[in-house]
């Protein structure tokens, strides 16, 4: 016969077939205990169901017994005094955080959930000196990394791009705009052969009066490297090779208060380049109330130079990346800088930009002091004679004689890489050596896509199969 926990126990009352009031008092009594001790749902159900079957009664009526229960005794269950507290010892929350903290060390990102897969996978293999202490839940490790998640998250360094409201530019030059296009044509290097991929543009445009400041089209390099090469070229005063220059002057320079760009992959370095400039960089997406300036200038251009692939019975022969790029500038001091925007319809972007000045020309930092937006290359060693090799080419200066043996680095135009630029690295800070030139190179300039171009049609010669 199957034991019944919940009977009462036999009295008088048994012989007579009836059951008293008490009697069925103090079993509803022991069912609500039994029931609010229980320690898993598995007990709590075969609990529920024999009390149900003791009182003659549906799983309802005993739920419903047993809330009422609650609400009127203050003896319903007994509260932990560990309540509210956590059950993990301090040496496990040590090592969630110290999991947390090394899977982030040196630009890597990790989350809770991996942190919490790997502990578990330390207590499965015995790695960890925790002997018998069972793995913490997830939501424990949640909730021991949200204080260290939060502060990461709220730190924020000197320059670094934020998403703060922009405020509306009351002079040039306070707020500029930074845009990135990949142009869907290909140019050719100096041999007249297609090279792979698109180029790409970056212009800055002035918010306040829509003027163009700078652009600078690559096919090589990161959209970072091209980014600060622009930035570059907006900041200085515009010089041209002879025959090359627009027929208007191009007076836009001078360096922005603010700038915006709206692409988060490119701003890791660009943030501490504008720190370093005194630049406050901001980053907006999508763009603001300069998004429909933007897209018409990027229209307007493809579609006046005939680079949209619909107009491919108006496009002019394939160019080089330099001719490219001077095409555009052409289009933009003569064309779009000289034409009224619609905030403007008395003045040209160029004279509203003028006019907006603070002073007139505007201050601009020194050429040597914007070098920091050139690519920079790997250390390498100074060799006999004072001279480093870069892209198969041998540079030379006097100044390097004096640094035999010793590791530098180089910065260099990609336009032109017939001079560079010699640094060694002295602590966090740059230290200039020297301004080395090409050997045995006579022409006036040679860009990287040219040089690249030359050593590989070299290779093909030495090994023609």
């Amino acid at each position: 016969m199957e034991n019944n926990d919940f009977a009462p126990s036999r009295n008088e009352n048994e012989s007579s077939g009836e059951s008293s009031p008490t009697d069925r008092t103090q079993t509803w009594q022991l069912i609500f205990e039994k029931l609010a001790a229980a320690p898993n749902r598995e007990i709590y159900r075969q609990q529920l169901q024999q009390a149900a079957e003791t009182m003659n009664c549906s799983l309802r009526t005993v739920q419903r017994h047993l809330q009422r229960w609650k609400e009127e005794n203050s003896t319903v269950s007994q509260v932990r005094q560990s309540r509210g507290q956590s059950q993990v010892s301090d040496e496990m929350k040590h090592h969630i955080i110290q999991l947390y903290l090394k899977g982030t060390s040196r630009g890597n990102k990790i989350n809770p959930m991996q942190v919490f897969r790997r502990l578990k996978f330390e207590l499965f293999t015995s790695e960890t000196p925790f002997g018998q202490e069972e793995c913490p839940s997830l939501s424990t490790v949640y909730r021991v990394l949200h204080p260290i998640i939060e502060s990461q998250q709220t730190q924020r360094r000197l320059g670094e791009a934020r998403h703060s409201q922009i405020v509306l530019p009351k002079s040039s030059n306070e707020v500029w705009w930074a845009n990135l296009i990949r142009l869907p044509r290909q140019v050719r290097d100096c041999f007249g052969e297609p090279l792979a991929g698109h180029p790409i543009l970056v212009t800055f445009h002035d918010a306040r009066s829509e003027n163009v400041m700078g652009i600078k089209l690559a096919l090589l390099g990161s959209p970072k490297e091209v980014l600060m090469l622009a930035l570059r070229q907006a900041i200085l005063p515009k010089r041209f090779e002879e025959g090359h220059a627009p027929i208007n002057a191009w007076t836009a320079c001078g360096l922005p208060k603010q700038l915006v760009v709206d692409w988060a992959k490119s701003i890791s370095e660009l943030s501490g380049l504008c720190s370093t400039l005194g630049i406050e960089c901001h980053w907006r997406r999508p763009f603001w109330a300069m998004s429909a300036t933007v897209e018409s200038f990027n229209r307007q251009m493809m579609h006046t130079l005939a680079l949209l692939p619909e107009c491919r019975d108006q496009q002019v022969p394939c160019l080089s990346l330099a001719d490219l790029e001077q095409l555009i500038i052409h289009y933009i001091v003569d064309h779009y800088n000289q034409h009224n925007s619609p905030k403007d319809l008395q003045h040209t972007r160029t004279e509203s930009w003028e006019a907006g000045l603070v002073k007139f020309p505007p201050n601009v930092p020194l050429e040597r002091s914007l070098n920091i937006c050139l690519p920079k290359t790997g250390n390498r060693v100074v060799q006999n004679s004072g001279c480093v090799q870069f892209e198969g080419w041998i540079y030379r200066d006097a100044g390097l004689s004096s640094h035999i043996g010793e590791s530098v680095h180089l910065r260099y135009n990609p336009s032109n890489i017939t001079t560079i630029l010699v640094y060694q690295q002295q602590g966090s800070e740059e230290n200039f050596l020297a301004r080395a030139c090409i050997q045995h190179f006579h022409e006036e300039s040679l860009s990287l896509d040219d040089a690249r171009a030359i050593r590989h049609r070299q290779r093909q010669k030495r090994n023609p199969n």
